[in-house]
């Protein structure tokens, strides 16, 4: 299960789907250069029962880079002040924008929940630490955002709004590591790595004695064999092979999850104000050896975020095989490990605390108050420091260069990143050899620029904020039953195409996007995708109408009941302008009367057969000058025996923003139409002033008697006050 999970992340790793929830990206936190000339220290100052310490200047702090003393070029005190209470919505808001003029005042909280090195137990013991976190340490304006490692989606929510889902969503993970099964032939991650990469002959002689008192005889025609390892320091190829297997599965697990944190890392790398990854995990092994350890490390400076390691392991003793052993018994040639043994669940399980270590977090263990360690977490970023220094060593090395930073203060505890990797001669990787190679020798830009769409398509996927590089608007309609258990729902998104780079020729203007589309489901993780690139080629006065209402995009899915979380990223190949947008929506239960999301425009369309018909889009503010239109459909209503038709009738009321009702519509049959029950509904806005307005449509089923209401919110704008683009 493990294996075919990580084949999953693997063959997803340039269309990985990342859900998260819409929010502005934009904060006026300070936030330093990420490149190599800056380096950028996060530093949290406590006293000694971890209370933060405010008001340091930077003439207390000495920030030292391989013993050598930096000057401090950049310095911030960060304090996030308790947000105001926010008023209550008047109307629920069904569009999302990547424009919405929010202030992110909040921290973000990024929860990796490693379901490859979790097993069940500890699953369960994680779940109720995260839901003990998210109900009593986040606050008003955070931003939880939550995956897994062997799940390709994201799942983020504002809080406090979308607690429920989040608290849902989380609920639903489990560990996929499966307990260590103590045979005779038992190995441990940490002992399989030490003879298989570092041929370590004390680790394989203590495998071959616990082997020797176990009586592990299938093996018997290898004696001779194993009884040379302790004395010749050569390695028998029977414990070799059980190593290098064993090695090979825990390497999977190790390099599914750090790929991971990686690129969570990378997507956040240029939002500003506080970020804190708590990764949840039993542990993992240690090896410089992999490669995602360093990447992790650098990953971490460049975005400014701490990483902590919550052991879910809780209140551990010593190690299983320890456990098992003594519990039989140590015979006497097997006395000399028992010191081995007691170490042997930290070693297991070194990976994490590295890594926290280094990004200048900490680690949550050997406890089973797990929720306590991460309400700290939660109190260290409420105040902390930023300090930049260009460093006096400017070697492209590679090199691990190790920083120090103290204060000149009694009695307070200073927490900062452990160091970074210098940057190597070969600098970031843009096209490799062979895809060089293969491309036509005059195409080489062609290659550059999609790759360079590879990579800006995965960061906003992979990152927990909205882009707003072109403006977005996107909207879902809940429509018709279209198989069993499952609804036809369109995705509506309107794209701003001001910032879309045209070239015109022979009378029209010529340009492309390229879009994903992914709908995920929130109890189950299942996700649907759609991608494709849009070309364009448009006549004058159709780009004019165009640049005032935005491109219309409508993708159609067939969805299971539930919550869903929609992620939409546009980008122009040409200029390189991206958005990304996140829209919530909920499937209603299909077996009961209901209606359709509501249809509301001030537009019309002709179909093919030149029939004027309403133009879907997402907006939903129109002038006081306009007409617009409403319609939906009906669906569950009970059919009447007689005319072997439904008998339904709707009512309408407008509702301003304060609850006050301005208008309404008298109750109304609405026939049939080839077995459909439709309504279309003109209404002038004249006269109404600018603010937040309602419809109230109210449905009766004559038939069965049931009777549903429903709401559409909108705004009327000034007529004065153009339209605001998407």
């Amino acid at each position: 299960m493990i294996k075919t999970a990580l084949n999953t992340i693997v063959a997803l790793m340039l269309g990985t789907t990342v859900l998260c929830g819409a929010t502005d990206s934009s904060n006026d936190r300070p936030v330093f250069p990420a490149g190599v000339e800056m380096v950028t220290v996060d530093v949290v100052v406590t006293d000694n029962e971890g209370n933060p310490i405010t008001g340091l200047r930077p003439q207390e702090f000495v920030v030292e880079e391989d013993g050598k003393a930096q000057k401090i070029e950049e310095f911030e005190a960060i304090e996030i002040p308790e947000p105001a209470p926010a008023a209550a919505p008047t109307v629920r808001v069904r569009v999302s924008s990547n424009t919405d003029q929010l202030r992110r005042v909040g921290r973000t909280f990024v929860i990796i929940f490693d379901g490859l090195n979790l097993q069940v137990d500890s699953a369960e013991r994680a779940k109720k630490a995260l839901k003990e976190f998210v109900e009593q340490s986040t606050r008003e304006g955070d931003l939880v955002a939550f995956i897994a490692t062997h799940s390709p989606t994201w799942w983020v929510a504002r809080m406090p709004s979308g607690k429920d889902a989040l608290l849902e969503r989380i609920g639903r993970q489990k560990g996929l590591r499966k307990l260590a099964s103590l045979t005779f032939e038992y190995m441990s991650d940490y002992e399989a790595m030490r003879i298989a990469e570092y041929e370590d002959d004390i680790a394989a002689a203590r495998v071959w004695r616990r082997w020797r008192a176990e009586g592990v005889i299938p093996y018997a025609e290898l004696d001779d064999e194993l009884e040379a390892t302790p004395s010749s320091g050569r390695i028998p190829g029977a414990i070799m092979a059980r190593a290098q297997s064993l090695y090979a599965e825990a390497r999977q697990r190790v390099v599914g999850s750090l790929d991971v944190v990686r690129r969570v890392l990378d997507a956040m790398r240029d939002t500003k104000g506080r970020k804190s990854l708590l990764l949840i995990t039993d542990g993992f092994i240690h090896s410089i050896g992999i490669v995602g350890f360093r990447q992790v490390n650098e990953a971490s400076r460049r975005s400014n975020t701490a990483i902590y390691y919550v052991d879910a392991g809780g209140l551990r003793g010593v190690s299983e095989i320890f456990s098992a052993a003594s519990a039989r018994g140590f015979d006497q040639g097997q006395q000399q490990d028992v010191g081995a043994y007691l170490t042997e669940s930290d070693l297991a399980s070194e990976g994490p605390s590295v890594v926290a270590e280094q990004s200048g977090g900490f680690a949550i263990r050997n406890t089973n108050a797990l929720g306590d360690g991460m309400a700290r977490v939660a109190r260290e970023s409420q105040s902390y420091y930023l300090i930049g220094y260009r460093s006096a060593n400017t070697a492209r090395d590679g090199a691990f260069r190790k920083i120090s930073v103290e204060v000149n203060r009694r009695d307070v505890k200073v927490r900062a990143r452990k160091g970074y990797f210098a940057p190597d001669k070969q600098g970031d990787r843009r096209v490799t050899v062979a895809e060089r190679t293969a491309a036509p020798a005059d195409d080489a830009d062609s290659v550059d620029k999609r790759l360079a769409t590879n990579e800006a398509m995965q960061r906003a996927l992979d990152s927990p904020y909205d882009q707003t590089g072109i403006p977005l608007r996107m909207t879902a309609e809940v429509r018709e039953e279209s198989q069993t258990g499952k609804a036809k729902v369109l995705i509506v998104a309107d794209v701003d195409i001001r910032n879309v780079r045209f070239t015109e020729a022979q009378g029209r203007f010529a340009g492309a996007l390229e879009m994903l589309l992914i709908a995920a489901h929130r109890e189950t993780g299942e996700f649907f995708r759609y991608d494709q690139k849009l070309d364009m080629n448009l006549l004058p006065e159709t780009r004019t109408l165009l640049l005032s209402s935005g491109y219309t995009i409508i993708r159609e899915f067939d969805l299971a009941v539930g919550g869903y979380q929609a992620r939409l990223i546009v980008r122009d190949p040409d200029s390189g302008a991206l958005g990304s947008i996140t829209h919530d929506f909920q499937i209603p239960a299909l077996d009961k009367l209901r209606i359709s999301t509501p249809l509301l425009t001030d537009m019309l369309t002709n179909t093919q057969q030149g029939v004027r018909v309403p133009k879907r889009m997402a907006n939903r503010a129109f002038t006081s000058q306009s007409m617009i239109v409403c319609q939906f459909e009906v669906y569950g209503a009970a059919v009447d025996p007689v005319s072997n038709a439904p008998r339904v009738s709707s009512a309408l009321a407008l509702v301003a923003g304060d609850g006050s009702t301005i208008r309404e519509w008298d109750e109304s049959p609405i026939m049939p139409d080839q077995g459909r029950v439709v309504r279309t509904t003109g209404l002038e806005l004249a006269d109404l002033t600018p603010g937040d307005y309602q419809l109230v449509i109210k449905v009766k089923d004559d038939v069965a008697g049931q009777a549903i209401e429903a709401f559409e919110p909108f705004q009327v704008i000034d007529p004065e006050t153009p339209r605001e683009a998407p």
